[in-house]
């Protein structure tokens, strides 16, 4: 049986300790793979984990995504044992001997962290590069980074602030691109339906270019630009913008800038998780240039139909955009 302080556990989860203990805790970890196996598995039923460790320094940009300490369940503690023995008991069971022997656990070659539809999530890889993870995307990255570059794999949108190694770069691929930290702050959007890889410097360079294995050759964009790069092309194209207003989804804003209706009513279905459906094709091309907070789809809804000329239905769950009556 291998003893685990879950009260320092849940304060170290709850960014409550002091840097001795944290230091302690850590050390602990690192000293026998299967401490972390059991950690991790008993942390995650609390909705945590080992990715999800406190911040050593405020980012930028950064918001606050954590639950509070406050609330992490109360039950875990009392039943602190009864989670240590279920939890190894399931993992004799998958891993005969890992627990008993204390043999090293395997770790995955990749991992995979994801998001619903209509929340966001952080986290930071094993280099300290932190990332968010807006509505309905998923992130595919190594638990530890090896010694050549640093590759991780995005579909949706995601914020990446990225601790610079000129010798190690760190890439983003996301769909039909690929973007290079050049030292930067900066968010990418490529869910699986857009026809564009959209990315948004706010600190350092990026270079963006087409899907690669190796160095991206592509675009330079520096602090103040968005890259977008269609499918097919070899060229992204480059404007000056307002990156708060691009980053927005981070704090709770929703931000169209001439974006095509089919776009829009795309990123509502998922920052809402309501599904919707344009009834007339020759909607979906008309542009929408607005801002929304936290609030509700209905008054969204009711400020973009004069705006857009449209008209929405619900059609038991589904929302239906038609013309506009005349």
């Amino acid at each position: 049986m291998i003893d685990v302080d879950w009260d320092l556990v849940f304060r170290y989860f709850g960014n409550e300790c002091a840097p001795d203990e944290r230091a302690r805790f850590e050390q602990w970890l690192a000293e026998d793979p299967a401490r972390r196996v059991i950690v991790d598995a008993a942390v995650a039923a609390a909705g945590r984990t080992l990715e999800k460790m406190p911040a050593s320094r405020p980012a930028p940009y950064r918001v606050a995504l954590h639950r509070p300490a406050a609330l992490r369940p109360a039950w875990l503690l009392p039943v602190a044992a009864s989670l240590v023995l279920a939890v190894s008991g399931a993992l004799l069971m998958k891993y005969p001997g890992v627990i008993a022997r204390r043999e090293p656990a395997v770790a995955p070659a990749l991992r995979l962290a994801q998001t619903m539809r209509g929340a966001r999530r952080e986290m930071r890889l094993s280099d300290g590069t932190w990332v968010v993870l807006g509505p309905a995307s998923s992130l595919r990255y190594p638990a530890a980074f090896g010694a050549g570059s640093r590759d991780v794999e995005l579909s949706g949108e995601g914020f990446f602030e990225v601790v610079h190694d000129a010798e190690h770069p760190f890439r983003v691929h996301a769909g039909h691109a690929a973007a290079e930290d050049l030292g930067t702050a900066f968010g990418v959007r490529a869910y699986p339906e857009d026809s564009l890889v959209r990315v948004v410097v706010a600190e350092g360079k990026v270079s963006l270019g087409a899907a690669t294995q190796g160095p991206v050759q592509g675009a330079l964009l520096t602090p103040g630009q968005l890259g977008s790069l269609a499918k097919g092309s070899a060229k992204a194209t480059v404007r000056h913008v307002d990156v708060r207003a691009y980053l927005g989804w981070m704090d709770g804003r929703l931000v169209f800038d001439e974006t095509p209706l089919r776009d829009v009513v795309a990123q509502l279905g998922r920052w809402y998780d309501a599904p919707f459906r344009i009834a007339d094709p020759a909607l979906a091309t008309r542009t929408l240039t607005a801002s929304f907070t936290t609030e509700p789809l209905a008054d969204v809804l009711s400020a973009l139909a004069p705006v857009l000329d449209v008209r929405f239905e619900r059609v038991a769950d589904t929302v239906v955009v038609h013309p506009a009556r005349r």
